[in-house]
Parts: structure tokens; C-alpha cells; sequence
């Protein structure tokens, strides 16, 4: 009768921290990693909605995720400060480019920054030939969530020449 005893009470401690330990998974991670994890994706499907407002001419949108002290960075040019400039840049390259396409866009999130590797089509006003380009933006972003830094690299291949994957 005591072993029996014994062996329900072992039996009501194991169910009992079984039971406990799923109750702590199930309340969620609030580990370093994974709020590095979720940083990563907030911040990658920021870079990702810029990328898509810039091809919907949306300004106002792109601003919104920009820091007030934000850094662009483009081949060529010096590096463009502040919020005002990126305003100015904004309008300029809307006016010069009649239609921005991103393609096969990845994004890739470490730490702060995210890379996202794409093909652009790009047709200016002036000039009917479609440029065709491998892009790479780089976004480096604050612990808010703003971004506080942008290079763009896009590799030139010339209107109507298309040298993309099979």
C-alpha cells in the first residue's frame, strides 16, 4: 500500500511540473533572441514597404519610417543628411522617373540593418527605353524602428538589356 502511495505521488509531481513547464512556453518567449527575431522582422518588413511605397510614388509613406537625422547614401554623391534633404531627393526622383517596377525582392535582417537584394525595371520621362538593374538596399535602423541610414547600389545594365537569371 505505501509503494502505491509513493507511486502516485511521484506520478502527481511529474504531471504537475509537466503541466507548470507548458504553461511557460505557452506564455510566450521574452528571450534576448527571440526579440532580436522580432526586431528583425518589424525592421525587414519596414525596408520591404519602403521599397513598394517608393514604387507607389508614396512619399509621405517613406518619410514616416525615416529618422529626423536619417543618411543617404548613393553612388557618386555625397552622403545626404537629415529629413528635409530626403524630402528633396524624393520629389527630384519623382519627377525624374516615370515608373520604378521592384522584382524578386529578399531581405535579409542582422542585428540592426537589412539588406534587400532586388531587379528594378526603371522608365524615365524622358527616355522611352527601360533600364533594366540589380539592386541591392541596405537600411540601417534605430531601436524604434526608424531608419537611420540608407545606401542604395544598383548595378546599370542599360535600357532593353536584360541579363537576369533563367
Amino acid at each position: 500500500m505505501v509503494k502505491y502511495f509513493f507511486l502516485i505521488g511521484v506520478l502527481s509531481i511529474t504531471l504537475f511540473a509537466c503541466r507548470d513547464r507548458g504553461k511557460d512556453a505557452s506564455a510566450g518567449d521574452t528571450s534576448p533572441e527571440t526579440a532580436q527575431y522580432e526586431k528583425n522582422q518589424r525592421n525587414k518588413a519596414i525596408a520591404l514597404e519602403c521599397i513598394r511605397a517608393y514604387a507607389a510614388r508614396d512619399s509621405a509613406l517613406i518619410l514616416s519610417h525615416n529618422a529626423k537625422n536619417v543618411v543617404n547614401i548613393y553612388a557618386g554623391r555625397p552622403p545626404i543628411h537629415g529629413i528635409d534633404s530626403c524630402k528633396i531627393i524624393l520629389r527630384e526622383s519623382f519627377n525624374t522617373i516615370k515608373e520604378y517596377r521592384p522584382s524578386n525582392e529578399l531581405a535579409l535582417a542582422e542585428n540592426n540593418y537589412v539588406f534587400v537584394f532586388l531587379y528594378v525595371d526603371i522608365l524615365f520621362w524622358n527616355n522611352p527605353a527601360t533600364y533594366h538593374s540589380k539592386a541591392i538596399e541596405i537600411y540601417k535602423f534605430n531601436d524604434g524602428g526608424k531608419i537611420v541610414e540608407h545606401t542604395a547600389i544598383n548595378e546599370e545594365l542599360g535600357p532593353n538589356v536584360t541579363k537576369r537569371p533563367l
